[in-house]
């Protein structure tokens, strides 16, 4: 399904402003998270130390190293 996906926006949306399709997915994807977690029963969170190094891991790392790979964007 996700391949699907990536043809259309490839075939569809392939002139549209990477950045500006980006934000749209992601706001989309939380908009759909949100509803998710609000409508399906979750347990307690595990903050621990691990959990909370893998969120920053791929939180801001990665994502800066995805951003400077894919933009050309120098630090």
């Amino acid at each position: 399904m996700v391949s699907f996906a990536n043809i259309i926006v490839k075939l569809w949306l392939g002139k549209c402003d990477m950045i500006q399709l980006t934000t749209w997915q992601m706001f989309f994807g939380a908009l759909s998270l949100i509803v998710y977690s609000t409508v399906f029963p979750q347990g307690e969170i595990d903050w621990s130390v691990p959990a909370v190094l893998c969120l920053v891991y791929n939180g801001v790392f990665a994502s800066a190293a995805a951003a400077r790979s894919t933009c050309g964007i120098t630090f």
